[in-house]
């Protein structure tokens, strides 16, 4: 399993894609659900912790609802995706529509309650701030495939055309969660390791995907392995692999949602602020 956290991207004119509206991401998910279509898959709505089906408008409007007190050039959404094995795939079911409800069932639940108990968040008091998940703004999407862009190489050489299904397995979930909570908390899987660690967060989803589904780990799929031997992330899995067969890298949403922007990426979501000359006591992160 690799969780991905997608990198914001920053355009021509300086600010990153993240800033304003979720609606040009949501509208890249309704690009990939009509190639999906096209090639006879059954097409998946958007779920939350609370929710089966969710509707493109209605994500919308949840990931923009609350942008008080956030600046013009802070970000107001994070997106990312949950990426299995065919291996992982196997173990959640004896049937395609198992396997895809006990995905569905899995993320919407283990994987939610996981992500809001990952954030260490203190008040100006220093008093902890509990971040439940049901007051996060969570979204995700089941994808089939992923598709070839007009950058790539099979592209650009004749090979594929853009928009043509890649090869092997690559069923995946893409998530879109708001930068504040529905309670005002600003959140963000961005920051800093004590505040949200993305690889505690990766760790104990193992733990929790082992568990409901008793899937016997091999060491070689697991994060600390991948991450000593630098297999930490794939593209497309052939057939009957592993992730210790994997070679090629991950194309996050990111890369692909800015490559007709004409972006470069980002390391973190928040602005860069210039240092102040006279030294003030860090203000806690509310």
């Amino acid at each position: 399993m690799i969780i991905k956290f997608d990198k914001p991207t920053k355009s021509k004119t300086g600010s990153l894609n993240n800033t304003g509206s979720c609606w040009q991401f949501v509208n890249y998910m309704r690009k990939e659900e009509a190639e999906s279509k096209k090639h006879g898959k059954d097409l998946q709505p958007w779920f939350s912790y609370t929710g089966d089906s969710i509707s493109h408008t209605q994500v919308v409007e949840e990931i923009d609802k609350d942008h008080q007190g956030l600046s013009k050039k802070e970000g107001k959404f994070s997106t990312g995706s949950i990426n299995v094995s065919e291996s992982e795939w196997g173990a959640m079911g004896k049937t395609e529509q198992e396997r895809l409800a006990n995905f569905k069932r899995w993320t919407q639940k283990e994987f939610s309650e996981l992500f809001a108990g990952n954030y260490h968040k203190k008040d100006k008091n220093g008093n902890p701030i509990e971040i439940r998940p049901e007051d996060v703004r969570i979204f995700y999407k089941l994808e089939y495939d992923r598709h070839y862009k007009g950058t790539d190489e099979e592209v650009t050489a004749g090979e594929k055309k853009s928009g043509d299904a890649k090869p092997g397995f690559n069923i995946h979930i893409h998530f879109i969660v708001a930068r504040k909570t529905r309670k005002g908390v600003r959140i963000s899987p961005n920051v800093h390791p004590s505040v949200f660690s993305q690889n505690k967060l990766r760790t104990n989803c193992e733990k929790s995907f082992d568990k409901m589904f008793q899937y016997h780990r091999p060491k070689e799929e697991t994060l600390e392995y991948r991450q000593a031997h630098k297999h930490d992330t794939y593209e497309t899995v052939p057939a009957g692999s592993t992730i210790k067969d994997v070679t090629s890298i991950l194309t996050s949403f990111a890369d692909a949602f800015a490559s007709g922007a004409g972006a470069t990426a980002k390391d973190e979501y928040e602005p860069t602020k210039k240092p102040k000359k006279k030294k003030k006591k860090p203000r806690p992160e509310l």
